[in-house]
C-alpha cells in the first residue's frame, strides 16, 4: 500500500483498559472465595467472576490480535474494523478533519468527521468508535498525508 499510512489502535489503552477490569475480576474472585461462608456462596462467586475473568482476557486477546485500523491516503481515510468491515471519509468532502463525541447511553464515543462551518460533527460521513485510538498518533497520520484537523 504505497502512499498509505497505517494507524493501529493504541495498544497502551487497550492493554491499560483490559488490564485493569482483568485485575478488578480477579481481585473480586480472590477476595469472594476467601470472604465465602457456604461452598454455595464459593460456587457462585468462582462461576461468575471466573466468568468474568475469562470474558475480559479474551476480548483482550481478540483486540490485541487484530486491533481495527485506519488507512490514510491523500484522497480518503478508511476505518477498517475487526472484522474486515470499512467505511470512508473523502477529501471531496473536505479536507479538514473534527474529533467528536457522540453519547452512547452513559460514555462516550469519539469519532472523526469532516469539519463543516458551524456544526459540530460536520454533514457527512462519520468514522466511529475511535474510543481505542490515539488522538495524537490520528492527527499525526492525517497531517502526514495532507489533511488538516480542527481540534
Amino acid at each position: 500500500m504505497d502512499g498509505t499510512t497505517i494507524v493501529a489502535e493504541s495498544r497502551l489503552q487497550v492493554g491499560t483498559l483490559f488490564g485493569f477490569l482483568t485485575l478488578v475480576a480477579a481481585a473480586a474472585l480472590i477476595r469472594g472465595v476467601i470472604g465465602a461462608q457456604t461452598t454455595g456462596g464459593r460456587v457462585a462467586v468462582i462461576v461468575i467472576f471466573g466468568a468474568l475473568l475469562v470474558l475480559f482476557i479474551a476480548r483482550w486477546v481478540i483486540i490485541a490480535r487484530r486491533p481495527a485500523h485506519l488507512e490514510i491516503t491523500e484522497d480518503a481515510i478508511r476505518y477498517v474494523t475487526r472484522a474486515g468491515k470499512a467505511s470512508e471519509l473523502s477529501r471531496h468532502e473536505g479536507d479538514e478533519l473534527r474529533f467528536f463525541r457522540r453519547a452512547a447511553g452513559r460514555t462516550w464515543i469519539l469519532g472523526l468527521t469532516v469539519a463543516a462551518p458551524g456544526t459540530p460533527a460536520g454533514p457527512g460521513q462519520v468514522l466511529t468508535p475511535l474510543s481505542f485510538f490515539s488522538r495524537k498518533a490520528v492527527r499525526q497520520g492525517c497531517q502526514t498525508r495532507g489533511w488538516t484537523v480542527a481540534n
